[in-house]
């Protein structure tokens, strides 16, 4: 497999598809500590937990957990296990 590209700090992402509308369905990695700096959402973003442990304004997420993020919605989510964490979005 394609290794991650580095998308920050002890953050690596690949993209998995991408339909002809622009919608794209992304697997990242996130180190154990390391965190996707505060942003902004310009529409809906629907994240499933694959694995370890993430924390964001609303709390604490775990494997088999889904979080929609909805537009002009601003978050952090830090992995806060000892492992790292893997997602889909």
């Amino acid at each position: 497999p394609r290794p991650l590209e580095r998308a920050g700090p002890g953050i690596g992402r690949r993209l998995l598809e991408r339909d002809a509308e622009g919608h794209r369905l992304w697997l990242v990695r996130v180190a154990p500590g390391a965190a996707v700096p505060w942003h902004k959402h310009t529409g809906t973003e629907l994240t499933f937990f694959l694995s370890g442990a993430f924390r964001d304004n609303r709390g604490l997420y775990r494997p088999g957990d889904l979080r929609e993020y909805c537009g002009d919605e601003a978050d952090r989510l830090e992995c806060s296990g000892r492992d790292a964490g893997m997602g889909l979005l």
